[in-house]
């Protein structure tokens, strides 16, 4: 066996252990194993994209065989129980922690249940990050072992660092959800026309205007204050779409700012909508009936958009394409 195929063959099989292998829970303190739990309410939110076989539209990485330089990820069509769910709580806290926003109608303006959220989002976030540094690690071991007579590096300080962030205000929002006291966080929630789209994320937003997403400081040393995050829900509702934002009043991210301005003043929400799935997410699910109205032509051109753009952390982010036009 080849080098080249014995390193694919070796990352895949590590690649599918840390995907597969139990996680521990990851609400404060508790070591009872994870569920797949789901990122937002299967009833009635997820189960609001879905055709009539209960599946719906959304990312799958690929695996090392798969990928080649030009397209990591593919579309496909996943069922509702496994789908937008990720290894993040117990069946206890699952339940307990999310009761508030599973009894229906849910107050989507209310401070706790915007805050459950984001909570439940930046989880997802800590979880991935997880991932992401073990495969790093594991990519190094496999070049250690496969080819022991080169020397090897890598860099994982990117990935521990988010840990770090995404560990704080995780536990600021659990102090907040425990004294139902929320003073650091601040939620906006606004309401727009119905899509059949889900996405949630937590980003970090480059702006060269705001120290607080400098990685760096201007002396060139490593931030050791959070990084400004801020955190998206979106989705339908009641025959609406929601989008909940989330920021940090100590360190704020204008972007949000001037999204928030902009999804409450214009008339191009289906332009705004399609560049946050195009160029600033890699976790969401669209619905059968609306991902097959689009052209073959625009599917072709969002995959070339959103591979081209994959680490693209800029404030502005500036093309014509929309994916709804």
């Amino acid at each position: 066996m080849d080098t080249q195929l014995a390193l694919k063959v070796r990352l895949e099989k590590d690649r599918k252990h840390i995907y597969n292998r139990s996680r521990t829970c990851l609400f404060e303190n508790c070591r009872k194993a994870a569920i797949g739990s789901h990122v937002l309410q299967k009833r009635p939110i997820i189960n609001s994209i879905v055709d009539n076989t209960n599946h719906f539209y959304t990312i799958k990485n690929s695996t090392l065989f798969e990928a080649t330089a030009e397209q990591h990820f593919s579309i496909v069509k996943v069922g509702i129980d496994n789908g937008y769910k990720f290894p993040g709580f117990c069946n206890e806290h699952d339940t307990a922690i999310f009761k508030d926003i599973e009894i229906h109608p849910v107050d989507l303006f209310n401070t706790r249940n915007q805050a459950l959220f984001t909570y439940r989002t930046i989880c997802l976030e800590l979880r991935k990050q997880h991932f992401y540094l073990e495969t790093c690690e594991s990519l190094l071991a496999a070049h250690k072992a496969i080819e022991p007579h080169k020397i090897h590096y890598s860099n994982f300080d990117g990935a521990r660092l988010a840990i770090k962030d995404l560990v704080f205000f995780k536990k600021e929002l659990e102090t907040e959800l425990r004294t139902g006291v929320f003073i650091n966080n601040l939620f906006t929630t606004v309401e727009l026309p119905e899509r059949k789209i889900c996405f949630s994320a937590s980003l970090t937003i480059h702006d060269p205007k705001n120290k607080h997403t400098w990685e760096y400081d201007e002396y060139g040393r490593t931030k050791t204050t959070p990084l400004a995050p801020t955190t998206l829900n979106y989705f339908p509702y009641q025959g609406k779409s929601y989008i909940i934002l989330a920021t940090h009043r100590a360190f704020p991210c204008y972007w949000t700012r001037r999204l928030i301005t902009n999804l409450k003043n214009t008339n191009s929400i289906d332009k705004i909508i399609s560049d946050i799935l195009t160029y600033r997410l890699e976790f969401w699910g669209i619905s059968p009936d609306l991902y097959e109205l689009i052209p073959e032509a625009k599917k072709l051109q969002f995959m070339r958009e959103s591979e081209g753009n994959y680490d693209n952390f800029n404030f502005d982010i500036n093309t014509n394409f929309n994916l709804f036009k």
